[in-house]
């Protein structure tokens, strides 16, 4: 990033929730796209 300043930068939206700090904290923002945790049993 510090290569390209002015750039617009984004990362797909494959991240859990829970893990998002790190990101927030470096200076990225939530778009309105966002996925669900689901778990299902195969039972």
């Amino acid at each position: 990033m510090a290569a390209n300043p002015g750039k617009e930068w984004r990362m797909s939206a494959i991240w859990p929730e829970e893990s998002s700090e790190p990101f927030l904290a470096a200076g990225f923002t939530r778009t309105p796209l966002t996925q669900w945790q689901m778990r299902r049993s195969l039972d």
